[in-house]
C-alpha cells in the first residue's frame, strides 16, 4: 500500500474501563510521527456516534483515496467503525483505505488474531498497534452482517461481526460486564482484562441452560439445550479465551462452535481447551464451517436476559430471539502479519 494520503483517527475515549483518552494522549505523537506527511483528522466517539456515522460521511467524500482508518480502542470500538466503512449494499464505500487498530480495550481478543498473542507483549497496547502498523499490511478481512428477528420474522435489530459473535451464557456474561454487576467482578474489576473472567464465574451460578437451534448454511447442525453458542471469524473472545486454533478471517468462511450443556463440574474439565482452541477434543461441542449463520432462542415467554454478543456489545432488540449472520460482500483491508 502506498504512503497514505489522509488518515483518520477514531478514538473511544472511554475504551478499556475510562482509559481511552489517555492512551490518545500519550500515542498521538508517537501516530502523527509515523503519518507524518498525511492529513490527519480525530474524531472522539460519544454513546450516540461510536464513530461509524463519522467514517461513512468521512469517506463518502474521499471514496479514490489511499488512506488509513485507525481504531484506538477495543473489539466493539473496531465493530463499529468497520461498520462505517461500509454501503448497505455490502459494498466498501472506499476500496483503497485500509483499517488499523490501537488495541486499548478490555480484552483487545481481535488484535491477538491479526498479530498473535505474544506479539509486542511487552510493550503498552497501542504501542503493539504501531508496532503492527509498522511491521504487518493490509490484507483481506471477513467481516459480518448481523441481523435479528423476532418470533414472527420481523426485523428485531442489526448488528456487524468483526470478531465473535456468540449467543446463550456468553450474553448473559456481557449483560454483566457492561453493567459493572457485582462489588469484586463489577466495581473492582471492571476496568480490567480480568472482568470477563470474574463475570463469567458470577454467571455461572446465574444461568441457566437455553435450548436453540442452528443452522449453517441451511443444515441443522444443533438443536437443544446449549451452554454457549459461537460464530468465529476470529480466534479469541472473552479477554483471551481461544476459541478456535483454525479461525481464519481472511477465508470468506464463518467457524461455528456449539457447546452443550453438561453441568458446571463436567464443562471445568474443558478449560485446557480454553488455552489451546482444539475443541473438537470436547464431548460437548460441536463444530462447523459456513458462510451463513441463523440462531434461533426456542424457549417460551419472556426471555431471561440478553441472549446475543457481538464484538462485546448488545444490539438485540428486545423481541429478538433470532439471530442471522452473513458476510459482507466485499472483506476489509486490515493491518495484520
Amino acid at each position: 500500500m502506498k504512503r497514505p494520503q489522509r488518515v483518520w483517527v477514531v478514538v473511544n475515549p472511554v475504551a478499556g474501563g475510562g482509559r481511552g483518552a489517555q492512551m490518545w494522549r500519550e500515542a498521538e505523537p508517537a501516530v502523527r510521527a509515523h503519518f507524518e506527511g498525511a492529513e490527519i483528522e480525530v474524531f472522539e466517539t460519544t454513546p450516540e456516534n461510536h464513530g461509524g456515522q463519522w467514517i461513512a460521511s468521512a469517506l463518502a467524500d474521499h471514496q479514490d483515496d489511499e488512506g488509513v482508518v485507525l481504531a484506538l480502542g477495543g473489539d466493539g470500538t473496531l465493530s463499529g467503525i468497520a461498520r462505517g466503512m461500509y454501503q448497505s449494499t455490502g459494498k466498501r464505500i472506499a476500496p483503497r483505505v485500509a483499517l488499523a487498530l490501537l488495541p486499548v480495550g478490555r480484552g483487545n481478543d481481535f488484535f491477538k488474531t491479526l498479530a498473535g498473542e505474544e506479539f509486542g507483549a511487552s510493550l503498552k497496547p497501542w504501542e503493539r498497534g504501531l508496532k503492527l502498523l509498522r511491521e504487518g499490511e493490509p490484507k483481506p478481512v471477513d467481516a459480518g452482517f448481523v441481523t435479528f428477528e423476532d418470533r414472527a420474522g420481523r426485523p428485531a435489530g442489526q448488528g456487524f461481526l468483526m470478531n465473535v459473535l456468540d449467543f446463550g451464557f456468553p450474553g448473559l456474561v456481557v449483560d454483566r460486564v457492561l453493567k459493572r454487576s457485582g462489588l469484586v467482578s463489577g466495581k473492582l474489576l471492571g476496568g480490567t482484562r480480568h472482568t470477563y473472567l470474574a463475570q463469567s464465574a458470577a454467571a455461572m451460578l446465574q444461568y441457566r441452560p437455553q435450548e436453540f437451534e442452528v443452522t449453517v448454511d441451511g443444515r441443522e447442525v444443533f438443536r437443544g439445550p446449549l451452554f454457549s453458542g459461537l460464530v468465529l471469524n476470529g480466534r479469541y473472545n472473552a479477554g483471551g479465551v481461544c476459541w478456535s486454533a483454525t479461525a481464519d478471517p481472511g477465508d470468506g468462511i464463518f467457524e461455528v462452535l456449539v457447546l452443550k450443556d453438561r453441568g458446571v463440574v463436567a464443562s471445568l474439565k474443558d478449560a485446557p481447551l480454553m488455552k489451546s482452541g482444539r475443541w473438537e477434543r470436547s464431548p460437548a461441542a460441536t463444530l462447523a464451517r459456513g458462510r451463513e449463520i441463523r440462531a434461533r432462542w426456542l424457549g417460551q415467554g419472556a426471555k431471561p436476559h440478553p441472549l446475543f454478543d457481538v464484538d462485546g456489545d448488545l444490539p438485540e432488540g428486545p423481541d429478538a430471539v433470532t439471530l442471522v449472520v452473513h458476510p459482507a460482500a466485499d472483506p476489509l483491508l486490515v493491518y495484520r502479519l
